[in-house]
């Protein structure tokens, strides 16, 4: 409650971010439901480091319209962006592609709007074949690309201008094979990739193993199936993420019941990850 001595409010959130500014997100997140204010606060310092990773790839002047394409096409910012923001420190690295995933026939939607913001469309990515092909049967297989012009950005973290695009930051397009832009997102190859950010919410579905640093890979539908290392993202070499497998997890397990009790604990973890790993932006 405040008095006629207290500090303009306005004054007391300007302190706050100054203060929780440096904070991990699921510590912002925890912290914004201990009172409005905080809430406010913790909302304000996500934009901001939503706004710091997508400076590199979108204009601030067309940040509205991004956002209003993500609502309206039911879209969902993914992959190494959404990992930046989501991570133990988002603000030691900026990614250089930024992934969106649009359900099936949107892919159109967001063609327009980056040629129209001057985007360079690239060849097609044709994901089934070449040195980096995938398998994922909840995508399309062709792959839209699209060049970042240079462009002259502000960091909203920082008070300075920087050049970005030199190395030709990519925008990529990746329709789902269905409505729902969910089963491509978490059939992605490992934990990691799996957050995702839509127009007023951001999730991360295993919040545990992103705040400790750990990504497993995902399960492929064969009990014995053992991952072969996936390509390795640019994001484990500055997050030092440590990939594990989960059939090796078990296997290194001493006894059957120490196994059974890691799984549980996994499980049990996986569930409140979902119920509980979620915060409002709008």
């Amino acid at each position: 409650m405040t008095t006629v001595h207290s500090p303009p409010l306005t004054r007391i959130r300007e302190l706050l971010t100054i203060v929780l500014h440096s904070e991990p997100i699921p510590e912002l997140i925890n912290l914004s439901h201990v009172c409005s204010e905080f809430r406010y606060t913790a909302k304000y310092i996500i934009r901001m480091h939503i706004q710091k990773c997508l400076a590199p790839f979108i204009p601030p002047n067309r940040w509205k319209s991004f956002f209003h394409l993500l609502k309206t096409s039911r879209a969902a910012i993914a992959g190494s962006v959404a990992l930046a923001v989501l991570s133990p420190d988002p603000r030691q690295w900026l990614p250089d592609n930024l992934n969106i995933v649009v359900p099936l026939g949107r892919s159109n939607q967001w063609s327009h709007f980056l040629l129209a913001a001057k985007f360079i469309e690239l060849p097609t990515h044709d994901i089934t074949s070449g040195k980096f092909s995938i398998v994922n049967t909840h995508i399309n297989a062709s792959i839209r690309r699209f060049k970042a012009p240079e462009t002259i950005y502000c960091d909203p973290c920082h008070a300075h201008m920087h050049t970005s695009f030199e190395n030709g930051n990519i925008v990529v397009i990746i329709e789902s094979a269905q409505q729902s832009i969910l089963l491509p997102i978490l059939s992605s190859p490992t934990t990691a990739q799996m957050n995702f950010i839509t127009h007023n919410q951001l999730f991360c579905p295993y919040p545990t193993l992103t705040v400790k640093k750990l990504a497993l890979c995902s399960y492929q539908g064969n009990p014995n199936y053992q991952s072969t290392i996936p390509k390795l993202p640019t994001y484990r070499q500055f997050l030092n993420f440590e990939l594990k497998n989960m059939h090796l997890l078990l296997g290194n397990a001493s006894t059957v019941s120490e196994a059974l009790e890691y799984f549980i604990g996994l499980f049990l973890t996986r569930a409140w990850d979902f119920n509980g790993a979620s915060v409002m932006l709008a």
